[in-house]
């Protein structure tokens, strides 16, 4: 055995007088790390002082050291099991009076030390100048709580009664071998301080490697020291790494992948291998693998010259015969062409090729797909000498085996357990394309998500154990979307869908049918994963709640309004403007900003994506929907893939409206005709209503054959109708319009205002005039005219304020007429006080039959007229038809 792990008698006393506060001023971070553990674990379970039982689980926290991870794993010893035998340990102590006692003291005082862990890290120090150590860590702790004794044969501890580790250890192995565990522990440090002398040295080398030293970071020592986490899923590409490195010619590696593949992974796998003794081909051993950041490289170098001074003490360095093997590793390969470049010099490419083509200096870069094509393609010499090898997303089943690797160390991080059902989950979620985790529809890759994904949940969950149901629920509030399994109170809500929708959406019952099934056919899973969610064309008048209906659908299944895409059609009706949907192409002004519709799904990609008034857009802008609805992908102008299957895609058009309007007014005429009424028999109706919606979408279906091509239109899910309001449905909506006024009153003024029925019929009368041809929007008209501006006038004046109730009504002995203005009447429920208000019978929107009175009438232009005050405003004018000079129109003589 090597001298520096011999521990013998005489060293070990040779300090048995050291303070206490020496032995801790001598603790490495980890082991102090260790002590702040178990008294933290001492206080959880209420004990008066921190015992040997603690301090084990405090060495298991803090290891330290790979020669202690090393050894721990290899006896079965880790946290969870440490922490499950401390609870079996110190149940009945946990529970007891004494022990609540001492649960009650402050968590920042900390508890003494009891006489065998005084002993202990007494011992420990002595350990620590037996094995010529500067300094104590955690292997000298541990070989302390043992007793471990050399000698021929070794001795340890074996008494359970008298060594509160060792019992600690026998509730976590009851077969333990403490002697072998300490012989095992001493022959890995051996094999550690060998293996870190032939990593600083090489096979026989002393010179030093200063600058290089100051510049790179040794991922081989890293790796040596336990600090890269476990690579998993990456064999292929490290053993090809590996087959080139050990080339005689063109020995140099180029990893060429998509941004968060897991290059950088690769990388470090490779530095595992090289600290492997079993793994490791002889060609290799003793090598190094440094990582070169080049922006320290560059930093600093203000003067001439002195860029090129720095990399070629690099290169000397790295290429001396006297120093270790070290193989560079520069992530972003690209940027050394022209990296330190300035008038007169050279760049860090032309450096570095001559080195490289003499085999001189072994290279691993990484970098992407393009940049690739873009720097290192062009330079022929720099391409010739690397040999590319392509880095690809992990499958499915790749990424639960690379979660499977990394979950033990976000378990210990945590302090969280991940089931196996949840590490499934979080890789099927992926590859379902989740927004957050994909990082703008699918241009991320898995490898670097995973840790993030699991990182998140270990964050953010409490629970001991991390489980599907988790998993889903952290990735649905990420990305604000419905996923995992469908639970009874979802089902309800699918099931009551129509329901729900019919109150925002009155009188299109068939088109909230068709967009109903479309969300519950992708909330059951049997969807096609590879087309968007849904495809609908939305036919119909204008005001007849197409619009609404996407609003609708994007909250009822998105969680939000927010979540629509709307894209004008009107505004793409030049041959041109397809580029602004995907992008200009490359070299063309706005190449760098990107397609309007292409950017805003990669930014939302769960969303409804609403084409307003589609048969307005030129021909070539609607091709580009043709693989949008079979494949559900688009490429913009820079190349890249955006993903539309997780969108549903509604059209609106007005094909086929005029039609739709001359259909209905002979069905309602036929009604009048016979004496029919929307009531007599609901039998009938509804076998009536059916006749027409299947003769109006006949009609809507020939119009559109005749203005859109067929490869479109067979494309599409369905072809939904909206057929005119009747006036059962502008009677709902005029009531649904009252209650959002009311619903706004009271949430951003405190009012609870209601309507009468005078008025409430008022405003349903004044908004069906013109139904038929404007649809649902004149009743807007009438709500505001009616009730919000009365309102509005009554707050202003100060007649309302917050906190007051107050009812609108028309007041029915004011109705003259002969008279240009209505009365609207606001009273307070308070003191019954009314603030009376004129309102203009001529709407000033679309549709008024009306416009002029006659000549000479007169008019009370009063706006308020206060019942119970004294003021009275009121003033006459004389009003005339406005003559042909009035409307700038030419009169011609007869």
């Amino acid at each position: 055995m090597s001298p520096s792990v011999m521990l013998t008698t005489t060293t070990y006393s040779s300090r048995t007088s050291s303070t206490k506060r020496m032995v801790f001023e001598r603790m490495t971070e980890e082991c102090i790390g260790a002590i702040v553990t178990a008294q933290k674990q001492a206080q959880k379970f209420g004990q008066p002082q921190v015992e040997l039982p603690f301090l084990v689980a405090g060495v298991v926290d803090m290891p330290g050291s790979s020669a202690m991870e090393r050894t721990l794993k290899q006896y079965g010893i880790t946290w969870r099991e440490t922490t499950a035998a401390l609870e079996k340990v110190y149940p009945e102590k946990e529970k007891s009076s004494l022990g609540g006692f001492f649960k009650a003291r402050d968590p920042n005082d900390d508890l003494p030390f009891g006489k065998d862990v005084q002993k202990t890290l007494k011992e420990a120090g002595a350990i620590a100048d037996a094995m010529e150590s500067n300094t104590i860590e955690t292997q000298h702790l541990l070989l302390a709580m043992l007793e471990y004794k050399e000698g021929d044969p070794p001795k340890a501890v074996n008494n359970a009664s008298t060594n509160g580790a060792y019992y600690l250890m026998t509730k976590i192995e009851p077969d333990i071998n403490t002697v072998d565990l300490c012989v095992s522990l001493l022959g890995h440090l051996q094999e550690s301080q060998e293996d870190e002398r032939e990593l600083v040295t090489g096979v026989g080398g002393t010179a030093k490697t200063k600058t290089l030293d100051e510049i790179g970071v040794d991922l081989t020592k890293q790796a040596k020291d336990g600090l890269l986490d476990v690579v998993q899923g990456r064999d292929k590409e490290i053993n090809s790494c590996i087959r080139t490195l050990v080339r005689r010619r063109k020995n140099n590696v180029c990893l060429v992948g998509e941004a968060g593949v897991g290059k950088t992974t690769v990388v470090e796998g490779i530095a595992q291998v090289l600290v492997d003794p079993k793994k490791c081909p002889p060609r290799l051993k003793g090598t190094r693998l440094v990582s070169i950041e080049l922006a320290n490289l560059v930093a600093g170098t203000k003067y001439r010259g002195e860029f090129e001074e720095r990399l070629q003490a690099i290169i000397s360095e790295v290429t001396d015969p006297k120093a270790p093997p070290t193989i560079l590793f520069i992530d972003e390969i690209h940027n050394i062409v022209g990296a330190g470049a300035a008038e007169g010099a050279m760049d860090a490419a032309n450096l570095l090729k001559p080195v490289l083509a003499r085999g001189q200096l072994q290279l691993i870069g990484a970098t992407t797909i393009s940049e690739y094509r873009k720097y290192i393609e062009k330079d022929a010499a720099l391409e010739r000498r690397l040999q590319p090898v392509m880095c690809k997303e992990p499958s499915v089943q790749e990424t639960i085996e690379i979660l499977g690797a990394i979950s033990s160390s976000y378990e210990k991080h945590h302090r969280v357990t991940y089931t196996p059902e949840s590490l499934v989950a979080a890789a099927k979620l992926l590859a379902g394309a989740i927004a957050h985790l994909e990082r703008y529809s699918s241009d991320a890759a898995y490898a670097d998500e995973d840790n993030e994904d699991d990182e998140d949940e270990g964050s953010e969950k409490d629970l001991p154990v991390v489980d599907e149901h988790t998993i889903t629920q952290v990735i649905s509030d990420w990305a604000s979307i419905p996923l995992g399994k469908l639970e009874s109170s979802e089902m309800n809500r699918l099931v009551q869908l129509e329901d729900n929708m019919t109150m925002r959406v009155k009188g299109q019952k068939r088109a909230i049918q068709s967009v109903s099934r479309a969300v519950r056919r992708a909330r059951s899973g049997l969807r096609d994963p590879q087309r968007p969610i849904a495809s609908f064309m939305f036919c119909g008048p204008t005001g007849t709640g197409k619009t609404e209906l996407c609003k609708t659908l994007a909250e009822t299944y998105f969680g939000s309004e927010k979540d629509m895409i709307r894209i004008d059609c009107s505004e793409y009706m030049e041959k041109h403007s397809v580029s602004r949907l995907t992008g200009p192409p490359p070299g063309y002004i706005g190449y760098e900003e990107g397609g309007q519709l292409t950017e805003a799904v990669r930014s939302s990609p769960h969303s409804v994506v609403l084409l307003d008034e589609l048969e307005k857009a030129h021909g070539d802008v609607l091709n580009i929907l043709l693989q949008i609805l079979e494949d559900g992908i688009l490429t913009d102008g820079k190349g890249r893939t955006v993903n539309f299957k997780n969108t549903i895609l509604i059209m609106t058009s007005n094909v086929g409206s005029r039609d739709i309007l001359n259909l209905s007014r002979l069905e309602s005429a036929a009604r009048l005709v016979n004496g029919e009424s929307e009531s007599d028999n609901e039998d009938k109706q509804q076998q009536e209503d059916d006749l027409l919606y299947a003769r109006l979408s006949e009609t809507v279906k020939d119009a559109l054959e005749d203005t859109m091509k067929p490869e479109l239109l067979n494309r599409m899910d369905e072809i939904v109708v909206f057929s005119p309001l009747s006036s059962t449905d502008l009677s709902s909506i005029s009531d649904l319009l009252l209650s959002k006024i009311t619903q706004r009153a009271e949430s951003e003024q405190d009012l609870k205002l209601s309507a009468s029925p005078a008025l409430s019929m008022k405003v349903m009368e004044e908004g069906s005039s013109n139904a038929a041809q404007f649809g649902a929007r004149p009743m807007r008209r009438a709500a505001q005219r009616f009730f919000e501006d009365a309102v509005s006038d009554a707050l202003i004046r100060g007649f309302l304020k917050n906190g007051d109730e107050a009812v609108v009504d028309l007041i029915p002995d004011e109705l003259d007429p002969s008279s240009r203005h209505y009365t609207v009447e606001v009273r307070r429920s308070s003191d019954g006080e009314a603030l009376k208000v004129l309102v203009d019978k001529v709407s000033q929107g679309i549709g008024s039959s009306k416009i002029w009175a006659d000549e000479d009438e007169t008019i009370d232009e009063s706006t308020t007229n206060s019942v119970n005050g004294s003021e009275d405003s009121t003033r006459t004018k004389k009003k005339s038809r406005p003559s042909s000079e009035d409307l700038d129109l030419e009169v011609n003589p007869v």
